[in-house]
């Protein structure tokens, strides 16, 4: 009997514990509204590729791809692939066009070494919103108009 009444009472020890723990946090984010954005974006600034990793990580669970790229496999260039244009590494101004993003070559094959590549988040967008064909046709077009 005595061991189920210190089991019980270890339970509630433990409840009162995380309400407690619970009440502190939000007591802190009331105190300091910004310090979680502050730190989380000191973070991502200082290792953007990790938060690249993550992001598609997070993204290939949501959508059950494969996901076997690492750390190693995101390599940042200076000039966007596809765009040609300056990778940037701003944080905290919402989704920038110009910083980087883990760009999937076919989008029917998950995050493997082969199928992914750095670009910008413009380069990304250009691809959502448009066929291959009107790609094509755009590009074309775009040389005949401008040489």
């Amino acid at each position: 009997m005595k061991l189920e009444e210190n089991i019980k009472l270890v339970s509630v020890l433990k409840k009162e514990q995380k309400e407690k723990q619970a009440q502190y946090y939000k007591e802190f984010k009331k105190k300091h509204p910004d310090y979680y954005k502050e730190k989380n974006a000191k973070l991502r600034l200082e290792n953007f590729e990790r938060s690249l990793l993550y992001q598609a990580k997070s993204f290939a669970k949501k959508h059950e791809l494969e996901f076997v790229i690492t750390i190693k496999d995101i390599i940042i260039p200076e000039l966007c692939p596809l765009t040609e244009t300056e990778i940037t590494k701003s944080v905290g101004e919402g989704r920038v066009m110009s910083n980087p993003y883990v760009y999937r070559i076919n989008e029917l094959l998950g995050y493997t070494k082969e199928n992914v590549i750095i670009t910008c988040v413009l380069a990304n967008h250009l691809r959502l919103c448009t066929s291959k064909a009107q790609a094509i046709a755009y590009a074309k077009n775009i040389k005949k108009m401008f040489g």
